[in-house]
Formats: structure tokens, sequence, C-alpha cells
């Protein structure tokens, strides 16, 4: 199972992300009712949207670095997405365009010919 989530936590400035709670939760929760499925987290890819980018892209290292702790608490292998750029998001700066998305489905394609 692959999990792709967090990048819209930073839609709101006044919301705190709760992607790394949130996640545990799904963990346990999946290691529970289904222990012999494997699960890789997708981190979340920097984003170019905001009036100050480096400080959103600052708070998504930070939980990309948390949930990888957390990834290795439970066991989950984790696929690395900083490979997409600015180049490969869409006009507004956040998600993939075409290229972009390309990029997101090989890391997977890539990860899970490993596993």
């Amino acid at each position: 199972m692959v999990i792709h989530v967090g990048s819209n936590d930073f839609n709101n400035p006044n919301e705190k992300v709760k992607t790394q709670e949130n996640m545990e939760e799904v963990f346990r929760h999946i290691s529970k009712e289904s222990p012999k499925t494997k699960i890789a987290y997708s981190l979340t890819f920097n984003r170019h949207d905001k009036k100050n980018p480096a400080e959103t892209n600052r708070k998504i290292k930070q939980m990309n670095e948390e949930m990888k702790v957390l990834c290795r608490r439970y066991g989950v292998k984790i696929i690395d997405n900083s490979n997409i750029s600015r180049k490969m998001l869409g006009y507004k700066g956040w998600h993939p365009s075409n290229q972009g998305r390309d990029l997101l489905v090989d890391n997977w394609y890539t990860f899970i010919e490993t596993v």
C-alpha cells in the first residue's frame, strides 16, 4: 500500500498540520487489521504557491523528517519525492503538472519493484 498525503495540509496557514498524528492512527489500524500488508509512505514534495514558499517548504521538510521517524517506528517504508522540482508543478505551484505526476508515479513504481 502506498500512502501519499500531507500536501494539502499546508493550504491554510492557520490550521495545525496533523499529518503525523493522523498517519500514526492509520499505521496502527493497518498493522492491527491487516498485519501482512506492506506500507510505504510517499513524502511530501516542496510547494511554491505561498507568499513565503521558503517557510512553507521549511515546514514540509520538518513534517517529512517527523514522518521518517514515525515510519521507522512502524516499519513503514519511505518513498522520497525530492526529485520533483518547481518546474514540475502546475500553475498554482502545489499540484504536480503532467511531468511531475509522471515522475511521482515513476518514484512509486521504482519503489514497488524493489519490495
